[in-house]
């Protein structure tokens, strides 16, 4: 038999030894290299202070809401308002179910169908939909329900973000839908004849 090892038996086989020629890729790579790419990567880092953020799901949400309220005089479609914001239809489908279900929006089927708004701006409130929307507000690992977190039975770091939070969600639900309402030309499309 030839040094070859028979096909069938090939991949049960353990190759342990790299060829010469690949062995400078699993040297550590030199400290003035490394510190470089350390530099460039801090020049592309935002500021020390980022925003906080919600989920792009919270995001597409209140961009339905506004221009579906924007235009309460007519049927608006989840093809017009995804070329309108330039983002993913299928994403907005999402929303516009989940405000469906949650009696925000009111879907009208049929050729000539689309959505409109169940209720009244000035009866949908910020926080609501908030609450209606995001999956959970679990800020750091000590608010989720898996926590192993070593600390978190003497952490005082849960109380100061649970009061943040509530001013947060407490600020969102003094506005309404009525507030963030602008006009169509705001959209870039011209109003309904």
């Amino acid at each position: 038999m030839s040094g070859r090892v028979p096909r069938s038996d090939r991949y049960l086989h353990k190759q342990v030894t790299l060829p010469r020629r690949r062995t400078h890729l699993l040297k550590p790579p030199d400290k003035f290299i490394f510190s470089r790419y350390i530099q460039i990567w801090l020049r592309v880092l935002p500021p020390a202070e980022p925003p906080m953020r919600l989920t792009s799901f919270f995001d597409y949400t209140l961009r339905l809401l506004m221009y579906a309220a924007t235009h309460s005089d007519r049927l608006i479609t989840i093809e017009e308002t995804a070329g309108v914001y330039g983002i993913s239809r299928t994403h907005l489908m999402k929303v516009a179910n989940q405000l469906t279900r949650a009696g925000y929006l009111r879907a009208v089927r049929g050729r000539s169908g689309g959505l409109t708004l169940a209720k009244q701006p000035n009866r949908i409130k910020l926080g609501d939909v908030l609450c209606a929307t995001e999956p959970d507000f679990a800020l750091v690992e000590c608010f989720s329900a898996n926590n192993r977190c070593p600390i978190s039975a003497r952490c005082r770091l849960r109380s100061p973000l649970r009061e943040a939070l509530a001013a947060f969600t407490s600020t969102l639900d003094r506005y309404t839908l009525a507030d963030l309402i602008l006009n169509p030309k705001d959209f870039g499309i011209p109003p309904a004849a």
